[in-house]
Order: structure tokens, then C-alpha cells, then sequence
């Protein structure tokens, strides 16, 4: 019998073809029911089982396309009382670890990847110059075990299953290992570690409690202070009896003093054993681990591996907090005017422009506003430029005390702002401008300056045409804003005092 992998994969198909091909060479008819299609996965051995000793007679061997499929066809034999050789041959393809110590050690044949990567490498080479199809073989080599009965049962099973269990223990935890970096690698938050940490904390054997206490003001501190304790500790990932104390998105963070070692209302009346295992990165502290485990012995060199990953968890996430919090200014910086906060006039024209094309298609009112600071030159010249930077500040601060929702504030340069306000109508636009005079009104009562900040503005409301552009605005409301200008100056003609 043959089982064979999925109809759709080639190699499954090529290996099946060559197992009819040797049955007809030497004369065997391939009878009914003895042909299954797996899927190269140890979970289809019972379904297979059935399906080859459905008939009066059992095959005398099942040959498996692959080890996976041969182990699970043994483990289900061995649960009917079927033996392996005696009773029926086993054999698989691939040359898998796990075969090896398997009992009975399976019959396999190991295919030569060194040579497969060779002809590979030489294919490819050959292909630059001719792009013909060209069907290669690699090396295998056949090794006879004791599931086709061509070798006795090792008397020293035990020793080598036991050792075959160690190994693949140490596997599956280095593999648990990748996985949980990978999943570290994509929080931002310590808020976020439980959910990483419940599924990975499992492979501590018998553990009952895990608890990681940061430092205060973790990712805060100076830098001479960053290789101690706080006094302060905060207790961020609780496990206690296996449960995790919070719900999934809920920050825990239980502040208690260092010298209790742990929040006094996880300490029972009984007796405890608790492992302590500080958590840092070279020389930066982050805090401790507290571990309780069912059996004192348990834990071994697990620890020193999770602490490290644990570790290595908190100096990325800090690391990327750090870069966000830079980018982020690095990007105010690019938009933003330093002296009012406002934007400057590439943030007005990267926020500006999508809100007028918004309110262009949505058919929205829009107003823009265009400012002017009055007598900047005069205060520059007299009382010097840290006055006329103080006269651009109050400008600056009256436009956010006028602000409503949504609106885009910018200085585009020297003593010009611009104002965007969206869904407004003309008694909103004339609120704005009376809101932001009577907060110039308010400063200049209070600032005891030897002179007053004014302003002339101008505006453009109603819903833009197929015409217009935010251009178009800003030049209509600066138009009126200098004739406003023109007749402030007129009105206000009076010297600086």
C-alpha cells in the first residue's frame, strides 16, 4: 500500500508515480484500497489505517511518501495491537530526526540537500545562457531500520528516546523562543506585554506565579540613575495561580515600595518560595522578575533565556518610543513655526489643502482668513527684534484663543498668518475675527508693554466653485485684509509709546 500526499502537490504525484512503476516492474498488482491520499501531516494516520485494512486482507507493507505520514500510520498501528515490522512493513522519505529514535527506528530515505543546493546553483548558472526545461535528481541515500525489519530492536531505546526527548524539547523551546521575539517585535507598549507573555509562559514546567516589576518612570530617568533600583516599583505583568490578573487592553500598574519586593496583597499568610531575577540591558535597569513555581526545582535554564527576551522586550519598546517621540518632533519641526506654535506654511499647505478639496467635492462652506501683524517693523526698530518676536507670539496665541474644531492656523512667514475654518457661515467668520480682537484687547491691557499688538485681517467664506482654489481664497482675503490694513493705519495714527 501507498500513501501517497496531496493530489495536487508534484512531488506527492512524482513519488507515487515511481512506487506504480516498481510495483509493475517486478510484478505486483496494486489491489483496491491501497492507495490513500494524505497530506505530508501526522494527523490523517487513523484515517488511512482505516482505509488500508478495510478489505479482507492487510497489505504486508505501507510505504509513506514522507516520515510525518509513516510515524502517525505506527503510532496508529501500535494502538490496534498491529506490530511493526512483524505484522506490517512501514517505511517513509525524507530522513527526519525524529525517525531515528522512534520505536522501531523508521526505514527512510534521506535526500542529499548539499547536492540538491549544487545542482541548484549549477541549473541557474546554466539557465543564463539556455532556458530549456531540464529535470535534475538529486542524491538519496536509503537507510534499513527496524520498522522494515531489517534491523533488531536497539536494547538501548530508553537511553536514546530519552535523549531524542531532551533534544527536542531544547527545539521546540528555542522555536517557542523565536515565535515570542517575533511577538515582542510587534507591540509598542509594556501595556501590551501580558498578552505576549500568557501565551508564552507556559513552557515553564509547573510554574504557578509570575510577576515583572518595573522601575518608576521606566524610559523617564537620567541616565546615572538608570542602572539602580527606584524606590518606587510598579508591578506591570501579573500571572497568579496561572491566571493572568488583567483583562486583555488593560494596563496594569500597581505602584508598592522595593523594600516590600511585591504588592503586599499578593502575599499569602503561608509560606512562599519566590525566585527573584533582576531584568536589565547592559547596564540599564528596568526591574525584577518574581517566579513561583509548584516544585522548588523546577524553573532550569529556561530562566535565563526568558529573562533575556523579556529584557530585550523592554529596551525595543523603549527604543521605539524614544525614535517615535523624535520623529514626531523632527516632524513639528517641519511644520511647525517655532516662535507662535502655529503651523508654518508647509504644515498649512499639507493640512490646508485637503480640508479645501474636502469642502470643494462635499459642497461645505469654508472661510479663509488672512492676517497681518500691524507696526511689526516699527517695534523691531525701536524696543528691538525680541519685542517684535513677542508681538508675533501674541498674534499667534489670539488666533489658537479664536480657534473652533477643525480649524488650520499657520504663520507662512514674517508677519503674515493664514486662518482656514471649515462648515462656518458669515456670522461664524465675523465671530472669530470679534473673539480673536477682543483677545489682542485683553493682552495689551495686561502686558504693560510700551506699545500695543494690533492686527488687520481679512476674509473669503462660502462653498468653492469648479474654479476655485485654496490660491484663489487666500489671495481674496488678503486683499481685504491690506485694505483693512490701509484704513487701521489711518484710524490708528498715533505714535508708539
Amino acid at each position: 500500500a501507498f500513501m501517497s500526499g496531496p493530489r495536487e502537490r508534484y512531488d506527492a504525484n512524482f513519488r507515487l508515480a515511481c512506487f506504480k512503476r516498481i510495483m509493475q516492474e517486478y510484478g505486483y498488482e496494486i489491489g483496491k484500497n491501497r492507495i490513500f491520499y494524505g497530506n505530508f501531516w501526522k494527523d490523517q494516520g487513523n484515517e488511512a489505517c482505516d482505509y488500508f485494512l478495510a478489505g479482507e486482507k492487510w497489505p504486508e507493507a505501507i510505504i509513506c511518501a514522507n516520515d510525518n505520514m509513516a510515524l502517525s500510520v505506527c503510532d496508529v498501528l501500535c494502538e490496534r495491537g498491529i506490530r511493526v515490522p512483524e505484522d506490517i512493513i512501514v517505511t517513509g522519505y525524507d530522513g527526519e530526526e525524529e525517525g531515528k529514535y522512534y520505536q522501531p527506528a523508521l526505514t527512510t530515505v534521506e535526500v542529499d540537500f548539499k547536492d540538491m543546493a549544487y545542482q541548484a546553483v549549477n541549473l541557474i548558472d546554466k539557465h543564463q545562457q539556455d532556458l530549456q526545461n531540464e529535470m535534475i535528481y538529486a542524491k538519496t541515500k536509503c537507510y534499513p531500520k527496524e520498522s522494515c525489519g531489517c534491523k533488531k530492536m536497539d536494547v538501548n531505546f530508553a537511553k536514546r528516546s530519552m535523549h531524542y526527548s531532551s533534544n527536542l524539547r531544547l527545539n521546540n523551546m528555542e522555536m517557542q523562543f523565536s515565535f515570542m521575539s517575533i511577538d515582542f517585535g510587534k507591540i509598542r507598549k509594556i501595556c501590551d506585554m501580558p498578552a505576549v507573555i500568557r501565551k508564552y509562559i507556559y513552557n515553564f514546567e509547573d510554574f504557578t506565579d509570575y510577576y515583572l516589576c518595573l522601575c518608576d518612570e521606566l524610559g523617564h530617568r537620567r541616565e546615572e540613575h538608570m542602572q539602580y533600583y527606584t524606590d518606587k516599583m510598579h508591578l506591570r505583568v501579573g500571572f497568579r495561580d496561572h491566571e493572568v490578573m488583567s483583562a486583555p487592553g488593560e494596563n496594569l500598574d500597581i505602584e508598592f515600595p522595593r523594600k516590600e519586593l511585591l504588592p503586599h496583597e499578593l502575599i499569602d499568610a503561608a509560606p512562599q518560595c519566590f525566585y527573584f531575577v533582576p531584568v536589565h540591558y547592559q547596564n540599564t535597569c528596568f526591574g525584577y522578575e518574581a517566579y513561583r513555581f509548584s516544585r522548588p526545582d523546577n524553573g532550569g535554564a529556561v530562566y535565563a533565556r526568558w529573562t533575556i527576551a523579556v529584557a530585550n522586550a523592554i529596551e525595543a519598546i523603549l527604543v521605539q518610543q524614544k525614535l517615535h517621540n523624535l520623529i514626531n518632533e523632527l516632524e513639528n519641526m517641519y511644520i511647525r513655526d517655532v516662535m507662535t506654535g502655529l503651523y508654518n506654511r508647509r504644515g498649512f499647505e499639507n493640512y490646508a489643502r485637503p480640508l479645501f478639496l474636502e469642502a470643494k467635492v462635499k459642497e461645505i462652506s469654508v472661510c479663509v482668513i488672512g492676517i497681518d501683524a500691524d507696526g511689526l517693523k516699527p517695534v523691531n526698530d525701536i524696543f528691538g527684534h525680541h519685542e517684535g518676536d513677542n508681538v508675533l507670539r501674541a498674534v499667534g496665541y489670539a488666533i489658537n484663543e479664536a480657534g473652533c474644531q477643525g480649524q488650520i492656523g499657520a504663520r507662512i512667514g514674517g508677519d503674515e498668518f493664514e486662518v482656514i475654518l471649515m462648515n462656518v457661515d458669515e456670522d461664524d467668520a465675523r465671530h472669530w475675527l470679534y473673539t480673536f480682537d477682543r483677545s489682542l484687547e485683553n493682552y495689551n491691557k495686561k502686558s504693560g508693554k510700551p506699545y500695543e499688538v494690533h492686527a488687520s485681517a481679512g476674509y473669503r467664506v462660502g462653498i468653492p466653485g469648479p474654479s476655485d482654489t485654496l490660491e484663489s481664497f487666500m489671495k481674496e482675503s488678503d486683499d481685504i485684509m491690506y485694505q483693512n490694513k490701509i484704513e487701521n493705519k489711518r484710524r490708528r495714527n498715533e505714535p508708539l509709546r
